[in-house]
């Protein structure tokens, strides 16, 4: 999820440098002025809008990576999360077919 949140965060980046050289240029890519939200009443110019949709697009990246930041916190020290055994403790049998199976046998299975 952090992928996705730096990939939309730099087409956003780029969408905001984009819509300010619209503005700033004063280009009106092919005399089209668009509305928003259907409003007739409030045209925007075509460097107001790419600046808009780059704006959503930066927020939309900053609560996915909130969101994959909060989960990683949670997964790791969730309930889910299975404890090893201390230094102290000894090991069951199950650990100990599982160390036996790891040293001498690999991907084999013994029968």
């Amino acid at each position: 999820m952090k992928r996705g949140a730096l990939v939309f965060a730099v087409v956003a980046l780029l969408l905001l440098a984009d819509g300010s050289y619209l503005l700033v240029s004063n280009n009106q890519v092919g005399g089209d002025t668009g509305v928003l939200f259907g409003n007739p009443n409030m045209s925007l110019s075509a460097g107001t809008v790419v600046l808009i949709s780059g704006g959503l697009l930066l927020l939309g990246a900053v609560i996915m990576w909130v969101a994959a930041i909060r989960r990683e916190g949670r997964v790791s020290g969730g309930r889910g999360q299975v404890s090893r055994p201390l230094a102290g403790e000894a090991p069951t049998r199950a650990d100990a077919g599982h160390d036996q199976m790891r040293k001498g046998q690999g991907h084999q299975r013994q029968s």
